[in-house]
């Protein structure tokens, strides 16, 4: 005899089985049971699939048994999934019309609890794109049309609302690492670590890029930086065996460079109309060895080297000579013909650079 779907009270609850004969033998072929309490499809040893249609005909939610996974339509034919928080309009929705995952109200991902045990292989990772490795790459591959950009993490804010009642601040990234635990000395903290390999020709490499867009007559009450690089250094007292900086840029390689080739780069451009190129200064309560440090243990052919000189107005300018200590008048080794020095200390030897009023170049 064929196998059939039968039914049955059995302690209370209704019961839909399969079988051949009169009598539920055993809870292995049951395929729903109804109870006040619970509606359970399928048993612990018999796998049964439970399908919700949701009216179209062609869209359905799947509870899929013998793949172990809840299926909400299939593919290329999805349908929409909220699932709703505890705080009124807080909810995290699977769009399907856009295929998108999307939070609102307070919703959030929250990585809190994650496994933040460190290992050689950095197993335990909140997020990721691709992970370290050759081998977990993610390839991205360029078709030959036009405009083939790709930004896999994007960020797009627009401030509007009224101006606040103090000094209030919008990140768009906020990072903080903090070790004030247990002396580690082989720890080596970073809050970021970016890096780009060029191993084939390619137009413009920049490992970071920033750019500030002032547009229209805009009032700054304060600062206004592309780039800012700040060192709070408190008042304790440090021993750093190598450098202590806010900025850092290094250059390595013995690679031949057919072009400028420099460890770093300040560029006025774009009809920039600019009070310096560079700008170093000290407020009235620090004070510096040097505004400038030359260690030069490597070789270097030139001091300064300039080109379209006939474009430079002043070599060397100060707002006021006392304002500047390496500024004399009257030195006694001077000449008669010149007008002031400007000290120099090479090594242990002072020496004095002649300055004049006026010369004629001959």
């Amino acid at each position: 005899m064929a196998e059939e779907i039968k039914q049955k009270y059995s302690n209370g609850n209704l019961v839909f089985y399969e079988g051949s004969g009169p009598n539920r033998t055993t809870t292995g072929y049951d395929l729903l049971s109804i109870s006040p309490t619970l509606i359970q499809v399928g048993s612990s040893s018999n796998d049964v699939d439970l399908k919700v249609m949701l009216g179209s005909g062609t869209e359905y939610v799947l509870f899929d048994a013998g793949n172990s996974r809840v299926a909400f339509g299939y593919d290329g034919e999805g349908v929409d999934a909220r699932f709703y928080g505890d705080t009124a309009s807080a909810y995290m929705l699977w769009d399907e019309s856009t295929d998108d995952l999307k939070f609102y109200g307070v919703a959030q991902l929250d990585f809190d609890n994650i496994d933040t045990t460190p290992d050689s292989s950095r197993t335990y990772i909140a997020w990721h794109v691709g992970r370290r490795g050759a081998a977990n790459e993610i390839d991205v591959t360029i078709g030959s049309g036009s405009n083939q950009n790709f930004d896999p993490i994007q960020m797009n804010l627009n401030i509007i609302g009224s101006n606040p009642g103090n000094s209030s601040t919008i990140n768009s990234i906020y990072q903080l690492i903090t070790h004030d635990t247990t002396d580690m000395a082989n720890i080596r903290l970073k809050c970021a670590d970016w890096n780009i390999v060029a191993a084939k020709n390619i137009k413009d490499a920049y490992v970071i890029q920033t750019e500030l867009d002032i547009v229209g007559n805009v009032t700054i009450g304060g600062e206004a930086f592309a780039v800012s690089a700040y060192l709070n250094a408190g008042t304790g007292t440090y021993t750093v065996n190598d450098r202590l900086a806010a900025l850092f840029a290094i250059v390595s390689g013995t690679a031949t460079v057919t072009g400028t080739y420099n460890v770093a780069h300040f560029f006025a451009s774009a009809n920039a109309a600019v009070d310096s190129v560079l700008e170093l200064q000290t407020i009235s309560t620090a004070s510096a060895d040097s505004a400038i440090f030359l260690d030069a243990a490597g070789t270097i052919t030139s001091f300064i080297n300039t080109t379209g000189e006939t474009n430079v107005t002043n070599f060397l300018e100060t707002t006021a000579e006392a304002g500047f200590s390496g500024a004399t008048r009257g030195t006694p080794n001077q000449t008669a013909t010149c007008d002031g020095s400007v000290k120099v200390l090479i090594g242990a030897k002072t020496l004095f650079i002649p300055l004049y009023n006026a010369i004629t170049i001959s």
